[in-house]
């Protein structure tokens, strides 16, 4: 009867007996210069729980409203102001402060958040 036990152990180990032949043979065929990958080796994307997700620190002082990722994508800064107006900071990325200024329309920050680019 065939060994139909698991190749990875509970406690994390290879089962060498069974590897060892599949890494052998991968050997040999990419010696003999021909690759073959099985499609059970194909990479496949992360699931959405295990790709690393974006923090962003966002700050206002009433006034001016900023934010500020750890990310190479790029993002800025919005703010609502108290008089209607909408401002938008500067395109930033890599821990940057981007600030939008209600300051500048004369009025102060009613809410604010960031959008990515």
């Amino acid at each position: 009867m065939p060994d139909t036990s698991p190749l990875i152990t509970a406690g994390g180990h290879m089962r060498l007996k069974i590897a060892m032949p599949v890494i052998a043979a991968t050997a040999a065929l990419t010696a003999g210069g021909l690759t073959v990958t099985p499609a059970s080796a194909a990479p496949a994307a992360p699931a959405a729980s295990t790709q690393a997700k974006a923090t962003c620190q966002t700050w206002s002082d009433g006034v001016t409203a900023g934010v500020s990722c750890n990310t190479s994508r790029k993002y800025y800064a919005w703010a609502k102001c108290r008089n209607g107006s909408t401002v938008y900071g500067a395109r930033k990325k890599n821990r940057k402060w981007s600030y939008a200024y209600c300051s500048s329309v004369g009025s102060s920050v009613s809410t604010y958040g960031y959008r990515w680019v």
